[in-house]
């Protein structure tokens, strides 16, 4: 699929001290050009208000956009930069053309700037003035002073507010030096019913629905993804209509990298994955538009990526051949021969150098798929040992017992398609394929087993039948053990449940650590994961801080290794397992991530600290400890969904899947069961992997990280979604900031001399 030129957002470089329009003077505001008619302050004009980002010690990235329904084409702005607020000491005064095919979005590099020095700048536009932005560059490399920084994730705009932020507008905070937004800075959906859920004054729908991409809902409803450039410019817009979001772009600058909603949920590559790959849903040019908005909307230096030379002079031009490149085949599964790289790095001083990942771009599929049909083998794992694991061929069954099986499995697939609304004839003959795939395949025998069984309790099968059938299996199960989906806890012919979320650990542990090789779980991609071996080995900084939109944290929930055999045995056994929670993040990769990754994160001989990591994506709060001074903080979400609340989700879907495999099982005792756990799942989690220091899977917060050359800081900022009956997520506070500051909490931990020691009792 090719896919047509088109021109994008330009940075312009603009040199301090060499102003193209007069430069003001003297103590006032303006100089004589403005005395007549001074321009109106906090315009109209400028919606989204400024932002800067991607500070350097001599360089910054300065934002805004102009909205003006009387402006047919290109707008002339002025541009000021300041030494005073109060604008006395302007070092910048220039026009810039903010060009109507961006949507009148202008990102100017301002250059030949001190070091560690606070600027102010503002936009003018028809005598009309942006609110004042304050920003400030980064310490030169040698310079031996404290760094401190925020570290946010997930701001999820549908019916929740921005409370959390009210946090980094205190005092107390005017001392950061920059924001990290670890991705999710946007959610792609307007209105997921598994997640969002709109109010009558934080609600978005897409003013170009033709344009959008639909998608169905398990109970069959509709709701729209972005797709088109309109859909995610009004995402942007919509989003920085915050007023609380706005504030803090006005204050601070902003380091930003991209995870999956910037694009699409759980995507890899230029796939999404909202259809559980019952059709491929790649799509370049929807990828491309999702990337074309970023670089419009975020004031993220684009030319300086991936270890490139910035440029000081002229314009930077970003077309479709800096963009990704890729296809997408005959089935729908897209791919990247060519992925847009944004992963770079920002020195802050002799303390802190600061490498930024992109996960996604560059990642392979999730090892397990999607629509893999639950019993079909993987890989043989051993001689016959486990009843469990046994399997058999297809082939080695009677006639009679190889078409009742078909019938069967094809009727499972009838009844599938079926809720997706197909046609009659299409859903015979995708049904019909489906079965006809598998007839000649090998088999989990604990699955076909659990099929026929439902099968007889449905009535769709004699029970005569059905144990024949299952009796020809047993007489001829191969000599070997075996892994196959069903192993790794898939149940359903389609859907993530087994495949991203709640994945048997042990199970999953073999395929990637005795089935997928390390070199096929490379997240990065061979070019970003040298360019990160090479910086990382070269830095001297006394900290080299990884910043990774996923956790590396284990998550593991540990229902066999932790519960007490009294607790479990209430349990039904396909949940008497440990469980990966998410596989889509860096559990999903384990063995690159605990070999080549964490071998790259060592103490060097230029930098006697382990490298610390950190991370958002998961909406909840972690901090492991990967020896010899490599540490992970993942910060939770600002204001989306909390992973306790996406577990009770992801929980009642597995008490379905469970239920309906085993009808004897009474449905409403293993949902109070699992309940039961739910309420002990930081517990679990926390005491199910060594590493793990911290897990809070339901508090909402920011992350601050405090470094000099003694030591790292590190303080979550906490605030749990209900507070003394108030509903902090989705009430604003913005009136009355003290409701929410007064509810926050702190947990801190320091790391020194490649130790971590947790401060306080939690």
């Amino acid at each position: 699929m090719s896919v047509t030129r088109r021109k994008f957002i330009q940075a312009i470089a603009v040199a301090a001290g060499a102003a193209t329009l007069p430069v003001l003077s003297g103590c006032n505001d303006y100089d004589e050009k403005y005395a007549a008619k001074p321009p109106k302050r906090d315009s109209a004009f400028f919606p989204q208000s400024v932002m800067s980002g991607d500070p350097r010690s001599d360089s910054v990235i300065l934002w805004t956009r102009v909205e003006d329904e009387a402006a047919s084409g290109d707008v002339s702005v002025t541009l000021q930069v300041s030494t005073k607020e109060n604008f006395s000491a302007v070092i910048v005064e220039t026009s810039l053309d903010a060009l109507a095919i961006n949507d009148h979005c202008l990102k100017v590099r301002v250059t030949s700037l001190s070091p560690y020095t606070t600027y102010y700048y503002r936009f003018i536009y028809n005598n009309e003035m942006s609110p004042t932005g304050r920003t400030k560059t980064a310490a030169a490399a040698d310079d031996d002073r404290k760094v401190k920084y925020a570290f946010v994730s997930c701001q999820d705009y549908i019916g929740r507010y921005y409370n959390a932020y009210l946090r980094l507008l205190e005092e107390d905070m005017s001392d950061v030096d920059f924001v990290v937004h670890l991705g999710d800075y946007i959610y792609e959906t307007a209105g997921d019913p598994s997640f969002q859920d709109a109010s009558d004054e934080r609600a978005i729908v897409f003013e170009d629905v033709d344009g959008a991409v639909p998608v169905r809902s398990p109970d069959g409803s509709v709701f729209y993804g972005a797709q088109s450039v309109d859909n995610y410019r009004q995402l942007y817009k919509t989003y920085r209509s915050d007023p609380v979001l706005r504030k803090v772009h006005e204050k601070f600058p902003l380091v930003a990298i991209w995870d999956d909603h910037e694009f699409s949920d759980d995507s890899w590559q230029n796939n999404a994955t909202y259809h559980g790959v019952t059709t491929g849903e790649g799509s370049l040019i929807r990828k491309t538009n999702s990337e074309q908005v970023y670089f419009e909307y975020m004031p993220i230096d684009q030319d300086s990526v991936a270890g490139s030379t910035l440029g000081t002079e002229g314009r930077i031009d970003v077309d479709t051949g800096k963009l990704s490149q890729g296809n997408v085949a005959e089935n729908g599964v897209g791919s990247l021969s060519q992925g847009v790289p944004i992963y770079r790095n920002l020195r802050f001083g002799k303390n802190l150098e600061l490498f930024l990942t992109d996960f996604r771009t560059h990642r392979p599929d999730h090892l397990i798929p999607e629509d893999a049909f639950p019993g079909s083998v993987i890989a043989p794992v051993g001689p016959a040992a486990n009843p469990a694991l046994s399997h058999f061929s297809v082939d080695d069954l009677t006639p009679v017992a190889r078409g009742a099986l078909t019938q069967i499995l094809t009727g499972m697939y009838i009844r599938f398609y079926e809720t997706l609304g197909q046609s009659v004839e299409d859903t015979s003959v995708n049904a019909a394929s489906k079965a006809a795939e598998l007839s000649g395949g090998t088999l989990s025998t604990g699955y076909i087993f659990a099929v026929i069984d439902g099968a007889v309790a449905a009535g769709q099968l004699d029970e005569q039948t059905g144990g024949a059938i299952k009796a020809d299996i047993t007489a001829n199960l191969q000599p070997t053990d075996a892994l196959s989906y069903y192993s790794l806890g898939k149940t359903a012919l389609y859907g993530d449940l087994g495949s991203r979320y709640f994945v048997v650990k042990s199970a999953y542990d073999a395929l990637t650590n005795s089935i997928v090789p390390g070199s096929a779980q490379n997240a990065f991609g061979e070019d970003q994961f040298a360019w990160l071996q090479s910086g990382l080995s070269g830095s001297d900084a006394t900290w080299r801080v990884l910043g990774s939109s996923v956790s590396l944290t284990p998550m593991v929930l540990g229902l066999d290794s932790v519960l007490p055999d009294s607790v479990k045995s209430r349990l039904p056994a396909s949940l008497q397992n440990d469980f990966y929670l998410n596989v889509d993040q860096w559990d999903g990769f384990q063995k690159f991530r605990d070999g080549e990754l964490l071998s790259a994160l060592r103490a060097t001989d230029r930098s006697e600290n382990g490298v610390l990591a950190i991370a958002g994506d998961i909406h909840s709060t972690w901090v492991s400890d990967h020896a010899d001074g490599r540490m992970c903080f993942t910060t939770s979400s600002v204001s989306s969904a909390t992973f306790h609340e996406l577990l009770e989700t992801q929980a009642a879907g597995l008490v379905k899947a469970v239920a309906a495999a085993d009808p004897a099982l009474g449905a409403e005792d293993l949902q109070g069961n699992v309940d039961s756990l739910l309420s002990m799942a930081d517990h679990i989690m926390q005491e199910s992997d060594a590493r793990v220091k911290l897990g809070r899977t339901g508090e909402h917060g920011i992350g601050v990280m405090e470094v000099d050359s003694k030591g790292a800081n590190v303080t979550f900022y906490q605030l749990m979604p209900h507070s003394a009956g108030l509903d902090m997520i989705k009430t604003s506070y913005y009136d009355s900031p003290r409701v929410v500051l007064d509810r926050m909490f702190e947990r801190k931990f320091r790391v020194e001399s490649n130790t971590l020691v947790q401060l306080g009792q939690f």
